[in-house]
């Protein structure tokens, strides 16, 4: 069965900027994962930056990118966004995240 958890971030105003979003993170293998989704401020998905779209990270580490298909960097944004984090997998409760990072890009 497969479970699943999430968190989602206050709103982040990126101030009409670009950036790219890294993660600390530990407990990534076959039976664990993370996907990330950007969101407006009402939690509704940005296109292109769906947790379908998601990709990484494929290891544990410090700072491992997201990206999303067709997108290495977050831009383009009006107004706040929100950082929904998913623990996905048989065993989502083996990840640990410690951190994440939104730097300029």
């Amino acid at each position: 069965m497969l479970k699943q958890t999430q968190i989602v971030s206050a709103p982040i105003d990126l101030e009409g900027g670009a950036a790219r979003l890294t993660v600390n993170v530990e407990g990534i293998n076959e039976h664990s994962r993370i996907s990330v989704e950007i969101q407006d401020r009402e939690f509704r998905p940005v296109d292109g930056y769906g947790c379908d779209a998601s990709e990484g990270p494929d290891q544990p580490g410090l700072a491992q990118p997201i990206t999303w298909q067709g997108h290495d960097i977050i831009e383009g944004m009006t107004g706040a966004i929100r950082v929904r984090v998913d623990f996905r997998g048989v065993r989502p409760e083996d990840v640990r995240l410690y951190a994440v990072y939104l730097d300029p890009a």
